[in-house]
């Protein structure tokens, strides 16, 4: 799994297998060191959500999709998923 941001732009790339772990587990996080830190960042899928949302706790990135979203993504041929969410300020 790729995590890209620009800006106030979050993209994640994920394999085919990725994608299926991802339908099976309901969640796919990766990490990396910074030294004396991890940098997280994943999905999880949810069935409280109502639309995609982004959170950073604990020095992770975690974007939640909702169950039915992600069902549709990864079941189907639907290649990707788009939410713009309001910032403060």
């Amino acid at each position: 799994m790729k995590l890209r941001i620009k800006g106030n732009t979050i993209r994640f790339r994920l394999t085919k297998s990725e994608v299926a772990y991802f339908s099976e587990k309901k969640l796919i996080q990766e990490s990396t060191n910074l030294g004396l830190k991890d940098f997280s960042y994943g999905l999880k899928i949810s069935e409280e959500a109502q639309k995609i949302g982004a959170e950073y706790v604990n020095d992770a990135i975690i974007v939640t999709i909702p169950t039915a979203l992600a069902k549709s993504w990864t079941e189907t041929n639907q290649v990707g998923l788009s939410e713009e969410m309001p910032l403060q300020d």
